[in-house]
């Protein structure tokens, strides 16, 4: 088929003319137009025709989900907490450690964050802990492990002492 490019009379596939998206010597229907623009954002989107792109891989392969232990002593003078992390892989991870207690002195709050570098398959600890009170009291410990703005894990638990009969 001859087709007219530029001016020039010559054997092309496609041709330049006022709609740039026609085909070979004719105008383009909707159906190829949209075909056209599908395939040329599927060739400039990131993620390609592979699935996901290299650093979304990436990302998704760095999430680290350590073991935790809280490592807590309770006794009827108080409570200690010496939480420990391990995880199967290095990463770094953020913490929140809350200790809420209320017993007959009243009630309290201790707080102490910061950031871990775990290696993998070794034991990391993240902060201690300790409450003198006397029996009855009631003891609430929340961690929170963070890897940039995502939520990796939390845990909530309660602790109680009972009175003395």
């Amino acid at each position: 088929m001859i087709c007219t490019f530029g001016g020039l009379r010559a054997p092309f596939l496609l041709v330049r003319t006022r709609d740039w998206l026609a085909g070979p010597c004719h105008q383009t229907t909707p159906l190829h137009r949209r075909l056209v623009m599908l395939l040329l954002w599927l060739s400039l989107s990131p993620s390609g025709w592979a699935g996901e792109s290299e650093p979304a891989k990436e990302a998704k392969e760095a999430k680290v989900i350590p073991k935790i232990s809280l490592n807590v002593q309770q006794g009827p003078t108080g409570l200690s907490l010496a939480p420990t992390l391990q995880s199967d892989q290095s990463g770094a991870v953020t913490f929140a450690l809350d200790l809420w207690s209320q017993g007959a002195g009243g009630r309290s709050h201790q707080r102490q964050s910061g950031g871990a570098e775990l290696v993998a398959n070794r034991p990391h600890s993240v902060g201690r802990l300790s409450l003198g009170l006397a029996c009855p009291y009631q003891a609430r410990i929340r961690l929170q492990l963070w890897q940039g703005a995502l939520l990796l894990s939390e845990i909530d638990q309660t602790f109680e002492c009972p009175s003395s009969p």
